[in-house]
């Protein structure tokens, strides 16, 4: 994590690292997804997602929060990845995320893994 200027530990979302394994993108995040993190993170999985037939999986397994604006980022994850004729994945660890993703009724347009090997084998 991040530290501050007074030497507190900024809990917000950092890009972790992003790994290419064939024609897929594993890319881990962790942290808090929030209105503060969710700019930075999309801007990024936008150039990911520009080329046909992107294959991405999000490694969430150390998300430990997410609000509207993390949801709004994967909803516009999954959009474009799918007019592009390709394939979103999502690893998650933390049982609030796919929690927050049925309460907002998503959870049905992601494809959810418990390991990155799943969601890989999945694409």
């Amino acid at each position: 994590m991040a530290m501050l200027e007074d030497g507190r530990q900024d809990k917000h979302a950092e890009f972790v690292g992003q790994r290419i394994m064939g024609k897929q993108a594993v890319v881990e995040l962790r942290g808090e997804l929030d209105i503060l993190d969710t700019p930075g993170v999309s801007d990024y999985l936008d150039v990911l997602t520009e080329g046909a037939e992107p294959r991405l999986v999000l490694d969430m397994r150390r998300v430990s929060f997410i609000d509207a604006s993390g949801l709004s980022m994967l909803v516009r994850v999954r959009r474009r990845t799918a007019e592009r004729d390709g394939r979103l994945s999502l690893v998650i660890g933390d049982p609030s995320v796919p929690r927050v993703l049925r309460l907002a009724r998503l959870s049905r347009y992601f494809d959810l893994h418990d390991t990155v090997e799943g969601a890989l084998a999945k694409l």
